[in-house]
């Protein structure tokens, strides 16, 4: 019954990394275009979701696994697919889809960080400039005084 308990847990464990993936590599195409912001906040609200999702059946796995007499790690699933031919593939699959979603979630983090610190240096530029000017320009073209800013603007 465990391992038919682990396969099932391990099919919707994949069933989730799919559609994780699948909304990972359109959080990709979305940072490498222009796009709004909240976009990007709705797929970190889906990643959140999956991550939940993804935990439960981690959980699931783990019982599944220990009632084998195996551990809940990787050596653990390599273990019980040993056991069972027809689960060999199916943790095989698990296991390239986990490392798709980690690879792709890595490669997305790095365009957001490289965004952020240009965001960064964009602000400290504008802050340094707004220092050094004692007058600033109104829409009307007119010259008025100006206050530096007493904090420097934060990402």
């Amino acid at each position: 019954m465990s391992l038919q308990s682990l396969h099932s847990c391990l099919n919707q464990a994949i069933t989730v990394l799919e559609a994780f993936n699948q909304t990972l590599s359109q959080e990709n195409d979305l940072l490498l275009t222009t796009h709004d912001d909240a976009d990007l906040y709705a797929f970190t609200q889906q990643k959140t979701e999956f991550l939940a999702e993804l935990e439960q059946q981690h959980e699931a796995c783990g019982l599944a696994l220990k009632a084998l007499g195996l551990t809940h790690s990787h050596e653990g699933l390599v273990a019980a697919a040993e056991l069972d031919a027809e689960l060999a593939p199916v943790v095989q699959h698990f296991v390239d889809l986990a490392e798709k979603a980690q690879h792709q979630n890595d490669q997305n983090g790095i365009i957001i960080q490289t965004y952020l610190e240009h965001n960064q240096q964009a602000l400290q530029a504008v802050t340094a400039l707004m220092q050094r000017s004692e007058q600033v320009y109104t829409a009307q073209g007119k010259t008025r005084s100006h206050k530096p800013l007493l904090t420097p603007i934060k990402a």
